[in-house]
């Protein structure tokens, strides 16, 4: 995660100097965003595998009421 983290940081860069680019190049400020996407990407991926695992190890009934939150969520 640490490595998604510092490729965040370098993307986050690329954003900033595509933005202040002269001449402005529409194609490099997609570039940028495009791997930007990519290292939120991962990161989101491995917050997901952690949360998986942690439901993993939950009884039936946690889980039921864990959706049952989540429901209740929606529905505000």
């Amino acid at each position: 995660m640490g490595a998604a983290r510092r490729g965040i940081g370098a993307a986050n860069l690329q954003v900033e100097a595509a933005l202040r680019a002269t001449p402005f190049v529409p194609d490099a400020l997609m570039q940028a965003l495009s791997e930007q996407r990519g290292y939120l990407g991962a990161i989101q991926e491995s917050g997901h595998r952690a949360l998986v695992d942690l439901i993993a190890d939950m009884p039936p009934e946690r889980r039921a009421a864990l959706a049952d939150e989540l429901a209740e969520g929606r529905r505000r």
